[in-house]
């Protein structure tokens, strides 16, 4: 950073949260939710900003913290939400790049691999730790699904996909005619959101906690969907990002509280199919503040981007040169952490801080 200039990241706020900012500072006690967007592997480009976050600027909280995250958002906000977040943090990083598949996966090799993740960065402590942690409340995003959605048949998702798509760029809350929103939430402090009638909170404990992460992230026809969570009820639970791909939720805040998410692009769409639809705005971002790479600095990323799904298929077959190009990916990152670390103990927030838009 340069006088007052970013020279990697953008700081956008909504209304509310930039005249905050622009009055008051931004203060780690300022923050009263983190959100994690789903995205796949572009989470990537985050894991030095979330070490910064859990293991410097918020170590000395001692307000609740609530952190929600939908798919990959969920998997990175559970390591963070462990007692050593930066090791928590560097096992699903290394875990994550390292995995690989035949050129053709199926459904049931890919989520036997996700519970490998799952289960290698959270260690036998993880659960433990999340949820007892004396700050930290972590909420899981998942959907049960109805009709063709429910089932393990690749042809038949796909027809309902594409229903459900058509259906819901055309009118966004047609998507509850085939998918509930479940949270899973700390039972000691549940997630602070204005729930609607069709939204169903269950508690987060031992006996569902990796079921409720693994469902999290459980893309339609990519991997298989987890039945009967526990603490549920009965039914097929698939990837929290269909409805909520960068969690723009009605979160009952308290005054003066802000929602802080990292994230890799600078606008939040609502949901996974919202993408077809770029008319559709959020609703609830006024006191959102995101954190995100300039598109100079994506430029001077690998292949000029932040890792993503597609790289499985653009490698496949070579994996090693993947891996090689997603830890350099990784590695350069560091500086968008070093960048609002340094604008944060600086003061100067306020003055680089940008609206987000469009709202």
């Amino acid at each position: 950073m340069t006088g007052t200039g970013l020279k990697s990241i953008r700081i956008l706020a909504g209304p509310s949260a930039l005249k905050q900012i622009k009055d008051r500072g931004f203060q780690p006690d300022d923050v009263h939710v983190v959100t994690g967007a789903a995205g796949g592997p572009k989470w990537l480009a985050l894991s030095h900003i979330d070490r910064f976050l859990f293991s410097d600027w918020f170590k000395d909280r001692k307000k609740i913290l609530h952190l929600v995250g939908a798919s990959a958002g969920a998997w990175r906000l559970a390591a963070a939400a462990t007692n050593d977040p930066n090791a928590a943090i560097g096992r699903f990083e290394d875990l994550y790049i390292a995995q690989q598949y035949a050129l053709k996966p199926t459904a049931a090799q890919v989520t036997a691999k996700s519970n490998e993740i799952i289960a290698g960065y959270l260690g036998a402590h993880g659960i433990k730790e999340i949820l007892n942690h004396p700050v930290h409340r972590l909420s899981i995003l998942v959907n049960r699904c109805r009709g063709l959605l429910s089932v393990e048949h690749a042809h038949a998702l796909k027809i309902s996909i594409g229903t459900v798509g058509l259906s819901s760029v055309i009118y966004r809350n047609a998507l509850t005619a085939f998918i509930d929103r479940f949270i899973g939430s700390d039972v000691r402090d549940p997630l602070p959101i204005v729930t609607s009638k069709k939204d169903q909170m269950y508690s987060l404990a031992p006996d569902n906690f990796a079921a409720s992460l693994l469902a999290s992230g459980s893309i339609p026809v990519v991997m298989s969907g987890v039945r009967d969570v526990a603490g549920t009820g009965s039914g097929m639970f698939r990837d929290g990002g269909l409805i909520d791909y960068h969690v723009d939720l009605p979160f009952a805040l308290e005054s003066g509280g802000l929602i802080l998410c990292p994230h890799f692009l600078p606008k939040i769409i609502p949901g996974w199919f919202d993408r077809f639809a770029p008319w559709r705005r959020p609703r609830h971002a006024d006191k959102t503040v995101l954190i995100v790479p300039s598109d100079s600095f994506i430029r001077k990323l690998p292949n000029g981007k932040i890792p993503c799904r597609k790289d499985f298929f653009s490698y496949a077959g070579r994996d090693a040169e993947r891996k090689k190009i997603w830890k350099s990916s990784v590695a350069a990152c560091k500086e968008l952490a070093d960048d609002f670390a340094e604008v944060v103990s600086s003061g100067m927030i306020g003055s680089v801080v940008e609206p987000l838009e469009p709202m």
